[in-house]
């Protein structure tokens, strides 16, 4: 009795402190169920070329496991998406498997800066939702 008495003892005492150093108000309540990214500065200029050059994304997120929205399973195509940011600007490099005969999508934009026009033609092989996380 005594050695167990001991062994539980010595348990709470190594993982108390786990449980002590949590900050709980940097967790989420759902962090289980929302994915939280960083979104580190990425060094260098980019360019609109549909080109994702190593030196561009260098320190880029790089997300895959994506969910194929009809079988809600993980998707069977290869694919990622890149997040970081330079200056004021956010930025996403995506890098995907396109199905045969989807052909490309096209830049619609000509210049650097805020349009109202679509950066992309609209093609319905990919969507990305982005909310910020607030509590």
């Amino acid at each position: 009795m005594k050695a167990y008495a001991l062994r539980l003892a010595w348990l709470v005492l190594f993982l108390s402190p786990i449980s002590w150093a949590q900050e709980q108000k940097l967790v989420p309540r759902d962090w289980a169920w929302e994915p939280l990214f960083t979104v580190p500065a990425l060094k260098g200029a980019s360019r609109l070329d549909g080109v994702l050059a190593d030196n561009e994304w260098l320190f880029a997120t790089q997300v895959g496991a994506l969910v194929d929205g009809n079988t809600l399973m993980q998707a069977t195509q290869r694919g990622r998406f890149l997040l970081g940011y330079r200056g004021q600007d956010f930025c996403l490099g995506f890098d995907f498997h396109r199905p045969k005969g989807s052909g490309q999508p096209r830049i619609l934009v000509e210049k650097a800066g805020w349009s109202e026009k679509p950066l992309w033609v609209r093609d319905e092989n990919l969507e990305v939702w982005l909310a910020p996380f607030t509590e």
